[in-house]
C-alpha cells in the first residue's frame, strides 16, 4: 500500500456512546445525530433498513481525509434513538482512488441489543472479490464516488 494513500485511524468496535436523548420522528433522531457530528445530509452515504433495525453510512470530514461511519437509529417506546455505532466506526480513507484494497471488519451492538457484522472498506474495481477476515465472499453495497464498499448483517 502507497503510505499516505489510506489511514485506518480507528476501528474500535466497544459498546459506544448512546444518547438519552429520544425524539418523536425519525427526521428528528437524524438531524440530532447529523447535528452531532457537524455534518448535513449531503455526508449521507445510505440510509437502510436491515431486519427491522436503521443503518446510516454516512462521512465525517476532518484532517486526515474522510471517516467512513455508522449509526443505528431505532424506535424504542414510541421514541427515536440516534446511536453511533460502536466507538465512532472510522475507516479514513485520504485519497478517493485508493492503489490497493482496505478492509476492515468487526461487530456492533445495535440500540435494541442485536448483534451486527460489519465490512467496510476501499476497493479500485467493483468486479474484484472482496473477503472477510475468514475468507468469506462479501456481497458489499458500492458507493462509486468515494470508491468504498460496505456490508453490515445479523449474526
Amino acid at each position: 500500500m502507497q503510505k499516505g494513500l489510506l489511514l485506518l485511524l480507528l476501528f474500535a468496535f466497544l459498546s459506544g456512546c448512546q444518547s438519552n436523548q429520544t425524539f418523536s420522528t425519525y427526521e428528528e433522531a437524524l438531524e440530532f445525530g447529523l447535528t452531532e457530528e457537524g455534518i448535513t445530509k449531503n455526508e449521507i452515504v445510505d440510509e437502510f433498513k436491515l431486519n427491522e433495525e436503521k443503518f446510516i453510512i454516512y462521512v465525517v470530514p476532518n484532517a486526515e481525509g474522510d471517516a467512513i461511519r455508522i449509526a443505528n437509529i431505532s424506535l424504542e417506546n414510541n421514541d427515536y434513538i440516534w446511536k453511533p455505532a460502536g466507538s465512532k466506526v472510522s475507516l479514513v480513507i485520504r485519497n478517493s482512488n485508493p492503489t490497493e484494497t482496505l478492509s476492515v471488519e468487526g461487530e456492533i451492538e445495535s440500540i435494541s441489543g442485536k448483534n451486527f457484522i460489519v465490512n467496510l472498506g476501499t476497493y479500485k474495481d467493483k468486479n474484484e472479490i472482496i473477503k472477510n477476515e475468514d475468507g468469506e465472499v462479501v456481497n458489499p453495497k458500492f458507493d462509486e464516488n468515494r470508491k468504498i464498499y460496505y456490508q453490515i448483517k445479523e449474526y
